[in-house]
């Protein structure tokens, strides 16, 4: 399946295909591929993914959360792409920890639509991982209502391509 994801904060489209390993019914890791997509803003662009900073947090999470975790991390490796003009711009502007989160880790939509759809693929899978993934995809939705608020606003302006 080829899904669609706009990141507002990036003016970025990817595009990614998430391949179902012959058997299992399960999505493995290193099957997802990452493609730079065309944007109206960018063409050709590639999407910024960044690492997450978990620190000491890491050892408190549960599975599920961990498994969510691998599965993002995995197309954060397999993309192999960086766009210093990111971080130029977060140096150079003075933005609440919020806004400053979703631009440094525009990739959170993406890792969690890739997660969403992996877990539900899955034939007997388990609901709480179902749940979980639920809950990654409301909280980005959260974060990325309130920069788009805050970009009708005008007072967060995305840097032009």
């Amino acid at each position: 399946a080829v899904e669609h994801c706009r990141d507002w904060a990036a003016g970025t489209q990817v595009s990614f295909h998430l391949l179902e390993q012959k058997g299992t019914g399960k999505p493995q890791a290193d099957q997802l591929k990452l493609l730079g997509g065309a944007s109206s803003s960018g063409a050709g662009r590639r999407t910024v993914l960044r690492r997450t900073d978990r620190g000491d947090k890491a050892d408190s999470k549960g599975d599920d959360e961990k498994t969510l975790e691998k599965a993002a991390w995995s197309v954060w490796r397999n993309s192999g792409s960086d766009d210093p003009r990111l971080e130029e711009y977060i140096e150079l502007n003075s933005l609440d920890p919020i806004a400053k989160k979703a631009l440094r880790h525009c990739s959170s939509e993406l890792q969690a639509v890739v997660i969403e759809k992996g877990m539900s693929i899955q034939e007997n899978g388990d609901m709480q991982q179902k749940s979980a993934s639920h809950v990654v995809m409301a909280r980005v939705k959260i974060e990325k209502a309130k920069i788009m608020d805050r970009i009708k606003n005008g007072e967060l302006v995305v840097p032009p391509p």
